[in-house]
């Protein structure tokens, strides 16, 4: 029996192509000749990597919301607050050329579309999203931290709070984005950043 490459170019053309299936359909709809026309494969070969609609679909969720394409950036300890918030956007907007490449232009409603097929088809798959969810407040929290120990912010800042209004910010603006055609302006978010660093950024 062949052994399955978790790496190879037919089973990463199966994910991407359901991502922008899963992206703009419900996932009763969605059916094996369906993911068969995008993909170019046939169903043999799409079972040999999944064997249901629903595996491709918990791949999917992994590689693209919970983990890896979308993974939580690294903390440069060696740089301050504001230049790893702009880290943060310019990773978001690698992220959005890398889907505007490949017809995918408003990245947000793609993500809203596939978060509520997950909350409709497995209580694991909201389990991963909300470790996520976690991980990403431990990620601001700790940036706060170190902020307030370089001397960068007022130390009487309430950290929670503030890690969570970061994220806060970043998924209700992209919320509200998924309207336009085009998705959120990253821009327009590293500006909002700028705001709420302004506000808690130590004066000397």
């Amino acid at each position: 029996m062949r052994l399955k490459d978790p790496n190879s170019a037919s089973r990463q053309k199966i994910i991407l192509e359901s991502f922008k299936l899963f992206a703009s359909k419900s996932l009763n709809d969605i059916t094996f000749a369906d993911i068969e026309m995008a993909t170019g494969l046939s169903r043999g070969a799409i079972l040999h990597h999944f064997k249901t609609k629903e595996l491709i679909f918990s791949e999917v969720i992994n590689k693209f919301v919970t983990n890896n394409e979308n993974k939580i950036p690294d903390i440069d300890v060696q740089k301050s607050l504001w230049e790893n918030i702009e880290n943060f956007v310019n990773i978001k907007r690698k992220h959005q050329e890398f889907f505007s490449g490949i017809g995918i232009l408003n990245i947000n409603r793609a993500y809203i579309h596939i978060v509520i097929n997950g909350m409709t088809f497995s209580e694991e798959i909201m389990d991963a999203i909300s470790l996520r969810r976690e991980r990403e407040i431990v990620y601001w929290k700790t940036l706060l931290l170190m902020a307030i120990e370089n001397g960068e912010i007022n130390k009487e800042l309430n950290v929670e709070l503030y890690a969570r209004l970061f994220i806060n910010v970043f998924y209700g603006y992209s919320y509200t984005c998924m309207a336009f055609t085009n998705g959120y302006n990253l821009d327009s978010l590293l500006e909002q950043f700028r705001q709420m660093y302004v506000s808690i950024k130590k004066s000397y």
